[in-house]
């Protein structure tokens, strides 16, 4: 998100890309994951939690747009509310297409180790020149 200093996206990219996962119709295991600012975090989760029940059990969700009282309540301030601003930001400490090459190389890596210890053959060369990956990257 937004407030996280790698990549930057907001709340309706995250959820675009969660509908078009769960519109190819296929097991999927939506994992949580933690961020640089918990609020927004929840915030987030909280929202693809409502979308995906929307999208895979067809129940529609509706969300109050007001954080409810509880312990970690003043967090969510100065709004108290659920939807997240979204402030593009320039990011100087890294290159955001370096950072996601980064990101395509490590998949990359897992993926072919997946396939030596399952026996299935690739070719490697081939996935790097499909993705444009180079072993430096």
């Amino acid at each position: 998100m937004n407030s996280d200093s790698d990549v930057e996206c907001s709340l309706s990219g995250y959820l675009y890309a969660i509908k078009k996962i769960l519109s190819w119709k296929i097991p999927t295991l939506i994992l949580g994951g933690g961020g640089y600012n918990f609020p927004d975090t929840a915030r987030l989760w909280t929202k693809i939690t409502a979308l995906t029940i929307e999208e895979v059990k067809g129940k529609k969700i509706t969300l109050s747009s007001e954080i409810p009282e509880h312990s970690y309540f003043s967090r969510y301030g100065p709004d108290f509310e659920l939807d997240i601003n979204y402030f593009p930001h320039k990011n100087h400490n890294k290159s955001v297409d370096n950072s996601i090459k980064k990101h395509h190389h490590r998949l990359l890596e897992q993926l072919c180790n997946y396939a030596d210890l399952n026996k299935i053959v690739y070719d490697y060369d081939m996935v790097c020149k499909l993705y444009n990956l180079t072993d430096n990257t």
